[in-house]
């Protein structure tokens, strides 16, 4: 959770932050040493894959997401744009975490049936047929004639 947190500011603080509460010194490090203790803080190898994922999907750096408040131009939008990031994060992260677990023999829950729906619903979003492809649409006109 820390780590995420601090991936606000930068993605690279993630891994500083994995590594200062890893008990990492500098030269002194040693792989194996290091890789134990971050696995430890994971119960599953799914569930270091979902915070993987999390950190992947969920809002870029401070410097990104400034510029997105400049271009946008609409504090609305803006602040829109930055929930959908992270709850769009946050349910890809829960929907492989429940449906992983499950697959690598955890029990059928009730969250296991609410993610395979979530999963359902995305992919249904994800491959539907355009509902704009026949209509007429006149500013692609103005862009195709600029």
């Amino acid at each position: 959770m820390a780590a995420s947190i601090t991936g606000f500011t930068a993605k690279e603080a993630i891994v500083s932050t994995m590594g200062v509460l890893a008990n990492v010194a500098g030269d002194t490090e040693n792989a194996a040493n290091v890789a134990s203790d971050v696995a430890a803080w994971f119960p599953s190898a799914t569930a270091a894959f979902s915070f993987l994922l999390f950190n992947l999907l969920d809002s870029p750096c401070l410097a990104a997401i400034s510029t997105m408040a400049q271009q946008m131009q609409s504090r609305k939008w803006f602040w829109f744009a930055i929930a959908f990031r992270n709850i769009f994060a946050y349910v890809v992260s829960l929907i492989v975490y429940q449906i992983g677990t499950f697959a690598t023999g955890g029990k059928f829950t009730v969250g296991t049936a609410a993610e395979f729906l979530l999963l359902f619903v995305l992919l249904v979003l994800l491959f539907r047929p355009d509902p704009y492809k026949n209509q007429k649409v006149y500013f692609k006109r103005l862009v195709q004639a600029a």
